[in-house]
């Protein structure tokens, strides 16, 4: 279905009462500014042609948004309320981020601003296309960014999904409306999708990464033959070479591939598996929930090539290695490895660079979105990335194609030797055990006092109150959006 089209909704019908007038007005004449002043008609023009790169119309150029339903029957669903949303009882730890916008329209837009309206949020879903009418002109009276406005668009297409489901008209429109000025304005007119000077010396182009991975297993394989497989530096670079191999021919996960064991049938419980089936692909089966997704299985590989290199890997590494767990702690293949481990070994593969599951992440999303695939991989992607193709173009996707090309010196991989003298240690630290000890015990304190701090401020985000001592004591205040901030974080 294409979301952008409002022909293809069942419910959702066009009004053509006072609010729909005047929010075609705003979007018409209302002015907002980042490096020039325009409106959102000028610029969601502009990008009709780019929208359409990933196989949809212009949802706000369609005017979508003065579509709504007729009959708001809510009897059959669960209204979410504020204190579900701090609780965090919606599949999501993050849904307190909306509550200081829900009470700013509670507060400030008119006829929303009985305290008592605020706990059940139906008040809200009944008017939605008012509310996203009177914020909309509240967010250009009061020279608000367009950033804001996005966040306010988030914030009903959130409760719309909480309520009715991801099928719901009412969530899709505000979902594409959002995904469309995101594009469109948020990532090319706020700079969010560009790489600012720091991100660019940090960042590989995929065929860098993928060439990193050639040369780690031909580096392998050279010391295979030369030394065996029991030699430390040969484990190392096959450790190694599996790992980013495992994120770089296949569409990369998060973090859960790292803590996965090998399974030689397909089970379902609260493992996460790499299956090697007798014959066929490698499967990749991911119980445990992620990000509020539901577990997932798929074969490894995003063409016919990837897949059937990355089998062929696994089942050399399993039979070379004989171990239950895929990625286990390099010195001893006996023991289970916590993701920060695994993780390090993978920043380690590169001395200047640091290779990290985020970056692979962005470089192969920048890469696939750059070589202009159609929808239906681009969903296969997100579908096996446990997101969405909305959250791959808001967080992932790169805008500029010439970063990255130099190429990544691979000859400056090395092996890192870690010398251990322990006497020379052992007569330092008697030498210097008072001092260092003493070290010790303040950077605890400094630690611990942080600790406290960042648990703290969740807890008074989440509607625990702090008292005047604790507010002085961590020199707390409230930003913008009425959330709790430290200056001590910010020092």
């Amino acid at each position: 279905m294409d979301k952008r089209n409002p022909k293809n909704y069942k419910l959702l019908i066009k009004q053509k009462d006072d609010i729909a007038k005047n929010t075609i007005k705003l979007y018409k004449t209302g002015k907002f500014k980042t490096t020039e002043e325009f409106t959102l008609e000028e610029k969601l023009k502009e990008g009709e042609k780019l929208i359409g790169e990933i196989g949809g119309r212009n949802s706000w150029t369609n005017e979508l948004f003065m579509y709504d339903i007729l009959d708001y029957n809510l009897k059959d669903v669960k209204i979410p309320t504020l204190k579900g949303l701090l609780d965090g009882i919606y599949n999501s730890n993050s849904d307190y981020i909306y509550v200081p916008i829900i009470k700013y329209i509670s507060k400030n837009i008119e006829p929303w601003n009985k305290e008592e309206k605020l706990e059940d949020l139906e008040w809200l879903i009944k008017n939605n296309r008012e509310i996203f009418y009177k914020l909309l002109k509240d967010r250009i009276d009061k020279k608000r960014s367009i950033s804001t406005v996005n966040n306010d668009i988030k914030m009903l297409a959130r409760i719309m999904k909480i309520t009715f489901g991801t099928d719901n008209e009412l969530y899709m429109k505000y979902s594409i409306l959002q995904t469309d000025l995101n594009r469109v304005l948020i990532e090319r007119e706020t700079g969010k999708n560009e790489l600012n000077d720091n991100k660019k010396e940090k960042y590989i182009d995929w065929l860098n990464i993928l060439s990193v991975r050639e040369s780690l297993e031909d580096e392998f394989r050279r010391l295979l033959k030369e030394k065996g497989k029991i030699d430390v530096e040969t484990k190392k670079r096959h450790y190694q070479m599996l790992l980013l191999s495992a994120y770089t021919l296949t569409s990369p996960t998060r973090l859960e591939v790292m803590t996965t064991v090998f399974t030689k049938e397909k089970k379902y419980d609260d493992q996460d598996y790499v299956y090697i089936p007798e014959n066929g692909l490698v499967w990749y089966i991911l119980n445990k929930k992620k990000k509020g997704k539901e577990g997932i299985e798929y074969e490894v590989g995003y063409n016919k090539e990837s897949g059937e290199k990355l089998t062929e890997l696994f089942r050399e590494s399993l039979e070379l290695y004989p171990r239950y767990n895929v990625f286990p702690v390099m010195s001893n293949w006996n023991r289970k490895a916590r993701t920060t481990t695994v993780s390090k070994y993978l920043k380690e593969i590169l001395n200047e660079r640091k290779l990290t599951q985020t970056m692979i992440r962005t470089s192969y999303n920048s890469w696939r979105h750059n070589l202009g695939i159609n929808y239906n991989l681009l969903k296969d992607d997100a579908i096996r990335q446990r997101n969405s193709v909305e959250t791959q173009l808001k967080d992932y996707r790169k805008l500029d194609k010439k970063v990255g090309i130099e190429k990544v010196e691979i000859g400056k991989i090395k092996i890192i030797e870690r010398k251990e003298n322990k006497d020379y240690f052992k007569g330092y630290y008697e030498k210097k055990r008072i001092d260092i000890n003493e070290k010790r015990r303040e950077k605890w304190k400094d630690n611990n006092l942080m600790m406290n701090l960042k648990k703290n401020i969740r807890r008074y985000n989440n509607g625990l109150i702090p008292n005047k001592k604790t507010i002085e004591k961590y020199k707390l205040y409230k930003d913008d959006n009425g959330l709790w901030i430290s200056r001590l974080e910010l020092n």
